[in-house]
């Protein structure tokens, strides 16, 4: 029997970090799920790279984070700085528990760990399927999904573009849309994405560099600019400097004749030399000598919140739901937690119809922590003996922090900074 004619209760739409650990937690709950994505394999490159403390909790529940830790690389805190040096700590030993540290990790390592360990129960991600609308009927939701394939054209210069294969209608009782910020489940509902707050532009530089690499993230926090320091395994680092003025930011684009692949979008290519200069303006204090630039781009990072997270038999995950400011990677990290909050949600209302309507719960609370992450709800509170520079940067260090919820809060406290956090669900494993 092929996929798409086999009992589907639950269809995820996206095979990204956040779709397939959705789709995991489902499986663990006895759920069965079905997970399309339209490309072909797993992203190359992405932003996103680091796993914070709870999130490494998270994948612990399915075996995964230590073979996760084996691949990436530590970073016990974040160094934040102004112009002329440092200025204050966030200490993920403060956060405790069993992971008290962020994990440097490439994307497609934590996606190739997700796939296999769907696999391991018995769900395999459909590559080359795209989900082309979506109906809602009654007490269930009926999908068109269509099945991609290459097809090759032209005889004296031979050219190959992707095809529909196969139409076909699934019926599953729920759809996930964890199919990012251009969403067509999201779409689909009508449901809002607005802008919530200003967009970033960033100059983001992947390079090798002599020395060791770094047990901290670096976070520069200049006037109207914010930059920021990953350092990975085996001498590799990233830098992302933010472009402030538009004009300029138009000339790199006009300059640039390449394009960079990046999260299944092209971005205009930045000349490899201008790194030196962006560290030598903006970084001075970084020594290490820079050997390979692997990869650099103008990246434009929105930030977005959905007016609900869904509503009947469709709900979002992820960036289909919400962009944040990059440096904190908390779109994704949250986003995780999402997908567990989302699983047994949608398990509770299949499995208990009569134990209350935990989905709304769900878009309640989702809705209550973005407004407070995207500082929508107001300033945090600083506490009255606290630096001069952290009570004037308050809002910026909450908003670049990797942390959320209660880890957000403990890992502020000894900056003197009181954010309003949601607090997490104590969801049943």
């Amino acid at each position: 029997m092929s996929w798409f004619k086999s009992p589907c209760e639950v269809l995820v739409a996206g095979a990204g970090p956040v779709g397939q650990f959705c789709a995991l937690e489902l499986a663990r709950r006895g759920i069965s799920v079905r997970v399309l994505e339209e490309q072909w394999r797993t992203t190359s490159r992405s932003y996103a790279l680091g796993l914070h403390p709870r999130t490494l909790e998270l994948l612990d529940a399915h075996g995964l984070a230590e073979p996760l830790i084996a691949q990436g690389h530590r970073m016990g805190s974040v160094v934040l700085r102004d112009a002329k040096g440092e200025k204050g700590r966030l200490d993920f030993a403060h956060v405790g528990g069993k992971f008290p540290f962020l994990l440097v990790l490439p994307q497609f390592a934590l996606e190739a760990a997700l796939e296999q360990a769907l696999e391991k129960r018995g769900v395999k991600v459909e590559w080359n399927h795209r989900l082309d609308s979506v109906r809602p009927e009654g007490t269930k939701v009926v999908a068109v999904v269509h099945k991609l394939g290459k097809e090759t054209m032209g005889y004296a210069a031979a050219t190959t573009e992707w095809v529909v294969e196969k139409e076909f209608e699934v019926e599953p009782s729920f759809i996930v849309g964890a199919d990012g910020h251009r969403s067509k489940v999201r779409r689909a509902t009508g449901i809002g994405y607005p802008e919530v707050g200003p967009s970033q532009l960033f100059a983001v530089f992947e390079f090798q560099a002599e020395g060791s690499p770094l047990s901290e993230v670096h976070i520069v926090l200049e006037e109207g600019r914010s930059n920021v320091l990953w350092s990975m395994r085996e001498g590799r680092f990233r830098w992302g400097f933010e472009i402030t003025d538009p004009a300029a930011a138009e000339d790199e684009r006009k300059k640039s004749r390449l394009l960079v692949g990046f999260d299944d979008r092209s971005y205009p290519a930045i000349e490899p030399e201008k790194l030196g200069a962006f560290i030598a303006e903006r970084a001075p204090w970084f020594l290490p000598r820079v050997t390979e630039v692997f990869w650099s781009a103008a990246i434009r990072f929105e930030r977005r919140l959905v007016d609900r997270f869904g509503e009947g038999h469709v709900w979002l995950v992820g960036d289909a739901a919400h962009l944040a400011s990059p440096i904190g990677m908390n779109s994704m990290n949250v986003g995780l937690r999402e997908g567990r909050d989302l699983a047994w949600s949608i398990a509770r209302r299949l499995r208990e119809p009569a134990a209350g309507d935990a989905l709304a719960t769900y878009d309640a609370q989702r809705t209550r922590e973005w407004k407070r992450l995207l500082g929508l709800e107001g300033a945090p509170a600083v506490a009255t003996g606290a630096d001069p520079w952290v009570r004037a940067n308050a809002a910026r260090i909450v908003d670049c922090a990797p942390s959320s919820g209660t880890a957000l809060r403990s890992v502020l406290a000894p900056l003197g900074i009181q954010p309003a956090v949601e607090e997490e669900w104590a969801v049943p494993v």
